[in-house]
C-alpha cells in the first residue's frame, strides 16, 4: 500500500457508473418489477452500496476509508440499464475505487437476477466519472512566488552544526516553481531575526519563512521578534500547523509558532527540525499561495 499519512483529510468525492445491456424483455420485467427472483434494482442498490463499503477487502491494495456516503441510482432504458454510484468521505486518498466496486457489483447483481430472462447480456461501460478532492482540488504551484527562507539557530550561525531545516524548506518551494535562493542563519537573538525578515521583506520577498526558535525553550525567541512586525495575524495557519503535526506527533502542540501579513507578505514561523519545517510547510503550503492572491484583493 502506498503511504497517504503525509497527505492531508479532504472532503473526497467519486462518481462511477457501469452500464447492463439486456433483451427489451429483461429490462421491461426490471421496469415493471416484474423479474422472478425479486426486485432487482433493489438487491443491486443494495449489493452495490455493500460492496463500496467492503472495495478494501476486495482489491487488496485500497486502504480502509472512512466512508460518508455511498449511493446507487439506476437509469432504465429500453435496452439497457445505467448504473450510476457515488462514494464520499472525508479522507487523506480518494474513493474512486469505492464508487467503481459499487458500480461493478450492482451491475452483477442485475446480471444474476436477469440471466435466467436473458443468458446474452453484458456489462460494458465502467468508467469514473468525476473524482473530486485532495492534491486535483487544493494543489497549486508557486510559479512566480518570491520567497524566502531564513534559518534561526545559534550553533549553526556559529558553526557547530550545519543546516538541514532550512535547504529542505528551500528545496521544497523550488521544486513546486517558488523563487527562494539559499537560506541565511542568524543566531536566536530577537534584532537578528527582525532584521533578517525585514531585509527579506525589503528585497521583494512575498513569502518569508523561517525555521527555528518556536518552543519554550530560554533562547526560543522568534515569536516574540516577528509578532510585532505583523500587520495582521493569521492564526489559522498556525491552528493547521500544530494540528497536523500533533497527529504526527504530540510534542507538536508545544509550538509557538505564529503566522500573518507584512504589508502584502506573508511570514509564518516554522519549527527548527528538518522533518518538522518540512511536515509543517506541507500541511499549509497550497493555502499559503491562496492566502497571498486573497491579500491583494484576489476571491476566497
Amino acid at each position: 500500500m502506498i503511504d497517504t499519512s503525509g497527505k492531508i483529510d479532504t472532503r473526497r468525492i467519486a462518481r462511477a457508473q457501469a452500464v447492463l445491456k439486456a433483451s427489451r424483455e429483461a429490462v421491461l420485467a426490471v421496469a415493471e418489477n416484474r423479474v422472478p427472483k425479486g426486485n432487482a434494482l433493489e438487491l443491486a442498490r443494495a449489493a452495490g452500496t455493500l460492496a463500496g463499503k467492503r472495495t478494501p477487502e476486495l482489491i487488496p491494495l485500497c486502504h480502509p476509508l472512512p466512508l460518508d456516503q455511498v449511493t446507487v441510482d439506476f437509469e432504465v432504458g429500453t435496452d439497457d440499464i445505467r448504473v450510476l454510484t457515488t462514494a464520499t468521505a472525508t479522507a487523506r486518498t480518494g474513493v474512486e475505487m469505492e464508487a467503481l466496486t459499487a458500480a461493478s457489483i450492482a451491475a452483477l447483481t442485475l446480471y444474476d437476477m436477469l440471466k435466467p430472462i436473458d443468458p446474452n447480456m453484458e456489462i460494458t461501460g465502467l468508467m469514473l466519472l468525476e473524482k473530486r478532492g485532495g492534491k486535483t482540488d487544493f494543489a497549486r504551484q508557486g510559479e512566480g512566488v518570491a520567497a524566502a527562507v531564513i534559518v534561526i539557530s545559534d550553533r549553526v550561525s556559529r558553526g557547530e552544526a550545519e543546516d538541514s531545516s532550512g535547504a529542505g524548506l528551500v528545496s521544497y518551494l523550488g521544486a513546486r516553481g517558488v523563487k527562494c535562493g539559499k537560506a541565511p542563519v542568524v543566531p536566536d537573538e530577537i534584532p537578528a531575526i527582525a532584521a533578517a525578515v525585514k531585509a527579506a521583506l525589503a528585497a521583494g520577498a512575498r513569502m518569508v519563512l523561517t525555521t527555528g526558535g518556536t518552543g519554550f525553550g530560554p533562547r526560543d525567541v522568534t515569536v516574540e521578534a516577528v509578532r510585532p512586525l505583523l500587520d495582521v495575524e493569521a492564526p489559522g495557519i498556525a491552528e493547521a500547523i500544530r494540528a497536523y503535526g500533533t497527529k504526527r506527533n504530540p510534542f507538536a502542540m508545544l509550538s509557538r509558532g505564529v503566522a500573518g501579513f507584512v504589508g502584502q507578505s506573508l511570514v509564518v514561523t516554522l519549527p527548527g527540525s528538518p522533518k518538522g519545517a518540512l511536515e509543517s510547510l506541507e500541511a499549509v503550503f497550497p493555502a499559503l499561495l491562496h492566502s497571498l492572491d486573497i491579500r491583494t484583493g484576489g476571491s476566497h
